[in-house]
């Protein structure tokens, strides 16, 4: 994968470049199943559609040189809904990318493509915005393979002990207006 040095160009503007790229790529591969995202607003950066459903993809990057990341994924209520459907999968691809402004390149250091569900709930977190958004909470730390037996369910017992720590909070900062 190429991608070019632009001057000037911040982060998010790397990252729509490598989005773009990596969408092209998937569309030169798969013309026949590809599909853009359904809206601005959707989960996919893009999709593959065959007889066994929808495959949304998601494409995070990260400059390997950012001092820290911690990537908003999806929030948890459209996860869920995601995780109902038998039909629907979601897999995110990362890439991880240096830009060296001296010399006005661009590497791809290195990419993953994994489900959400092979992500362990040790390398996640829920932070308060909306009814929680599921963030990676190092992206420069490895991705490790979850093992267990119920992804879904550990997935509930965290979303559950969020939303309860989340209640000891606002009880808390109510008795503050009372």
């Amino acid at each position: 994968m190429y991608i070019p040095y632009v001057e000037g160009l911040g982060q998010r503007g790397y990252a729509d470049l490598i989005e773009a790229e990596i969408a092209s790529s998937f569309q030169r591969q798969y013309p026949d199943t590809f599909h853009p995202p359904r809206s601005k607003r959707s989960v996919e950066d893009f999709s593959l559609r065959d007889e066994t459903g929808d495959h949304w993809y998601d494409v995070k990057s990260f400059d390997v040189n950012a001092d820290f990341s911690m990537p908003n994924l999806i929030s948890v209520d459209r996860l869920k809904k995601i995780l109902k459907d038998p039909l629907q999968t979601l897999s995110y691809i990362s890439v991880y990318y240096s830009v060296d402004h001296d010399k006005k390149v661009v590497d791809i250091i290195d990419h993953l493509v994994y489900n959400v569900c092979m992500i362990d709930h040790s390398c996640l977190a829920i932070q308060n915005l909306g009814l929680g958004i599921l963030q990676l909470k190092n992206a420069k730390d490895p991705i490790v393979t979850y093992d267990g037996d119920d992804w879904e369910k550990d997935f509930d017992v965290m979303v559950r002990s969020f939303y309860e720590r989340q209640i000891e909070k606002f009880a808390m900062l109510k008795e503050n207006y009372q």
